[in-house]
């Protein structure tokens, strides 16, 4: 009895879980269709791909974007959702679709992606705005550098890796007194912070002919810089601002 009800449950298994050779198979078929753009089918195998995979998120990663080349953002959405059932960590799942809306050329499936999740998953916007941070830094995108650092300093306003990009985004657009001001922020938070007392110092020095405030505020910061790391250029600024006093 208990033999034949092995054989049984052996003969279901061996019908719902395709062989090793047989996934193999249809993923070769999902990649040469997801190479050759064609969409529809490439879902179709990838579908069932996730059926024999379910914890692989690189196969998730290639259904979503799949899903975005045919806009069809409430299927990338319930992908998701069965990644995450599956136990598939979050960060993965983005991480799987970013490398492969690259792989593309097509990264703002990527941004798109993302925003997606944001609206249709609440509980994510954190975790989805520090990756679309990283997204709009990597772009060099100074509006959305800017947005996104000013929404992450909400939860924590003294992070520096949330105030750097903000002040380089205030750069880009030419706001310069938003970005020493950000450069500031830095510094009262850690003091010796290389890179932005040389931002504030070098900042004030374009500024010192014609203002004394500007003059003194320039030799406070590269001074402070120099006792971290003298270099050349940090001493010869230094001299020319301090050798008519």
């Amino acid at each position: 009895m208990l033999r034949h009800l092995f054989s049984i449950i052996m003969i279901f298994v061996a019908a719902v879980c395709p062989a090793a050779d047989e996934v193999d198979a249809i993923a070769a078929k999902a990649q040469r269709f997801f190479n050759y753009g064609e969409w529809p089918n490439a879902g179709a195998m990838y579908s069932l791909l996730i059926d024999a995979r379910p914890t692989d998120a690189g196969v998730y990663g290639h259904a979503i974007v799949v899903a975005a080349m045919q806009g069809d953002t409430v299927h990338q959405v319930d992908l998701t959702h069965r990644a995450l059932k599956a136990l598939v960590p979050v960060d993965s799942i983005f991480a799987s679709v970013e490398r492969t809306s690259f792989t593309v050329g097509q990264t703002s499936l990527y941004r798109d992606y993302l925003t997606v999740m944001k609206h249709a998953e609440p509980w994510l916007t954190r975790t989805v705005n520090g990756y679309l941070l990283r997204y709009y830094t990597y772009r060099r995108n100074a509006p959305g550098m800017i947005e996104m650092s000013i929404e992450m300093l909400r939860g924590l306003p003294d992070d520096e890796k949330f105030l750097y990009p903000l002040a380089q985004g205030y750069l880009m657009t030419g706001d310069y007194d938003k970005a020493m001001a950000a450069y500031s922020r830095i510094v009262n938070v850690n003091p010796r912070a290389y890179e932005a007392l040389l931002y504030l110092g070098n900042f004030y020095a374009s500024r010192a002919e014609a203002d004394a405030t500007s003059r003194a505020m320039a030799v406070d910061y590269l001074r402070r810089a120099a006792e971290i790391k003298s270099t050349p250029v940090v001493s010869e600024t230094l001299r020319s601002l301090t050798s008519g006093n």
